[in-house]
């Protein structure tokens, strides 16, 4: 019994990282119809950022933010070259996945040039040195922070989409693109906020798993970015309390699988429960079935 509310626990603050990263895809899947496959690879630049930052004698904090401005920006980056232009010609969806896939590999290979191809050691900076013991179950400060850091932007990210007008207009051009356009909205400089937050947060979370598990490289994205795509599908693309609730189920199941089958196969979960939403629930626990466009 105690190993399974320790699964839970760990799979709660698991999930909360996976519907991190997952609400960057629902954010430009929201306002554009499209997945972006980069998103993996931007959150691998996030967590080497941080750790080139703090290397260099900049305050981890700091460091974390300065990581998540360059992250935003390479996002937007990304809308200017690849999706924009596809965009304005009416291209096929086809067509920006196989952008959004370009400019993945073209980041993950800039990182593997800027700082190469090896694991490196990546210091946990928000490890508090306590922990919190409830009967027999421990529970570490890191826990506790990644709990507490990732809750509150998700919550932060859900205030900012439903109570703001910000985030009004983002719902409009979600809608209706050409009414927003004519209700005076300008929908570029709000395609391109919305992939500054998505960026944004997917450093918030390369940070803290590269600091969780103390390492860091560049194609630590890979993996994660398909797990947080099977997050995104599960929860339903395009909404963020869908993300939620799908981050945290995977992350229970995957802390499940590990502790009664081995660490080999947790990765699995996520591919597992992929395929099975595809085939069975395609557009998710909350998503939208008139939702055509990819």
């Amino acid at each position: 019994m105690t190993n399974i509310l320790m699964y839970i626990i760990d799979g709660i603050v698991l999930g909360l990282i996976y519907a991190l990263v997952a609400c960057g895809y629902s954010l430009i899947f929201s306002i554009l119809r499209i997945v972006n496959f980069a998103h993996g690879s931007i959150y691998a630049c996030g967590a080497m950022l941080t750790l080139f930052f703090i290397h260099h004698g900049i305050n981890p904090w700091l460091s974390v933010l300065l990581a998540m401005v360059a992250d935003g920006l390479l996002e937007m980056l990304m809308d200017k070259i690849c999706i924009e232009p596809l965009r304005k010609k009416n291209s096929p969806g086809v067509s920006t996945l196989i952008a959004t896939e370009g400019f993945s590999y073209v980041v993950m290979n800039m990182l593997i040039i800027l700082f190469g191809s090896n694991r490196q050691t990546f210091e946990p900076f928000y490890e508090l040195g306590f922990s919190i013991s409830l009967g027999s179950i421990t529970i570490t400060s890191t826990k506790i922070v990644l709990f507490a850091i990732s809750g509150g932007l998700m919550l932060l990210m859900t205030y900012i989409i439903n109570r703001t007008h910000f985030g009004l207009a983002i719902r409009a051009v979600q809608q209706n693109t050409q009414s927003a356009r004519l209700m005076g909205i300008n929908v570029n400089l709000v395609v391109l906020a919305t992939f500054f937050m998505a960026g944004a947060t997917a450093a918030v979370a390369g940070a803290l798993v590269a600091g969780y598990y103390q390492v860091a490289y560049p194609t630590m994205g890979t993996v994660m970015g398909n797990k947080t795509l099977a997050t995104a599908l599960l929860g339903g693309l395009g909404a963020m309390h869908g993300g939620l609730l799908g981050g945290i189920i995977i992350g229970i199941l995957e802390c499940i699988v590990a502790g009664v089958l081995g660490a080999t196969y947790r990765d699995a979960v996520s591919f597992v429960i992929l395929i099975v939403i595809l085939i069975f629930l395609p557009s998710g626990l909350f998503g939208k079935k008139d939702i055509v466009k990819v």
